[in-house]
């Protein structure tokens, strides 16, 4: 089976993400992060993971099967 990568998406403030968008750089495999913010992936290994979401900066990070990865979300400043 494939590993999978588990994690939960949240604002500045500690917060869920509903609905932002997680997937693995370099590949076509993503899903959306449920109402708790968090998501699931088949993922392999060791994979850079992007998350995006309406509103904020983009963050990538490292995704390390059978660990949960913590992504905080700054909101893209407002000019």
């Amino acid at each position: 089976t494939i590993p999978r990568i588990k994690g939960k998406v949240t604002d500045a403030n500690g917060n869920p993400l509903a609905g932002a968008s997680v997937s693995v750089v370099g590949a076509e495999k993503r899903t959306t992060t449920n109402a708790d913010g968090q998501f699931e992936l088949q993922a392999g290994e060791n994979n850079n993971i992007m998350v995006r979401s309406v509103g904020y900066e983009p963050v990538i990070v490292a995704g390390t099967a059978g660990r949960t990865v913590q992504v905080k979300m700054e909101k893209v400043p407002e000019e």
